[in-house]
């Protein structure tokens, strides 16, 4: 099977999303780094459906969203807590959500800068137990 055509082109790119979604992430776990590519900006046309896509595996890909939320790309970690844990479609993981706590309480003044520690605080709130 060829994964690569399962990534987006381009940013402009939505075309790959009807293949995309005939796969289970066990199947093409190998190339989910290239697929969070096409999240780094919110205002991408793939970003939505790669997003639609990539929330029901949240916990499938914590692995790979440590990377990008322990990263210096503070955009991309915006964007990443935005799709894949505030709005994420099965409840995120504890040790995902601990990794909120730290952006949400202990954020870097660049985490501050582009309000990643905010949308964690959203995150927190959404999933608190009741």
């Amino acid at each position: 099977m060829d994964l690569e055509k399962l990534i987006p082109k381009d940013k402009t790119d939505r075309e790959f999303i009807e293949e995309l979604s005939r796969y289970d992430i066990s199947e093409i776990k190998e190339i989910v780094p290239k697929l969070l590519c096409s999240i780094q900006d919110g205002n991408w046309p793939c970003a939505g459906p790669m997003a639609d896509y990539l929330s029901k595996y949240t916990n499938e890909i914590e692995e790979e969203l440590f990377v990008i939320i322990r990263g210096k790309d503070d955009t991309w970690k915006y964007w990443a807590v935005f799709f894949l844990v505030l709005n994420s479609k099965v409840v995120p993981s504890k040790k995902l959500m601990v990794e909120m706590e730290r952006l949400a309480y202990a954020p870097t003044k660049s985490e501050e800068l582009e309000e990643v520690n905010e949308i964690a605080l959203e995150a927190i709130a959404k999933y608190k137990p009741r």
